[in-house]
């Protein structure tokens, strides 16, 4: 059951950043129709940042199944 709970887990880590990431683009969404392009630009950098992690998470997220076939 390991490879379940550990793959539940990563999941959870994989949904809550997807949801953080929507939230982000929301903020940057709005500095820059606000016209605060420098505001959007910092934020734009963080989105970014969040999305590379999620990426991360998601290319082990087979690993975790508990397939041995997975890579």
């Amino acid at each position: 059951m390991e490879p379940t709970s550990s793959f539940l887990k990563v999941l959870g880590k994989i949904e809550s950043r997807i949801k953080r990431m929507d939230e982000q683009a929301s903020v940057v969404r709005s500095f820059y129709t606000e016209g605060k392009g420098n505001e959007a630009y910092e934020h734009a950098l963080k989105l970014e940042e969040n999305s590379e992690r999620t990426v991360l998470l998601t290319r082990v997220l087979p690993a975790y199944t508990g397939c041995r076939t997975a890579h």
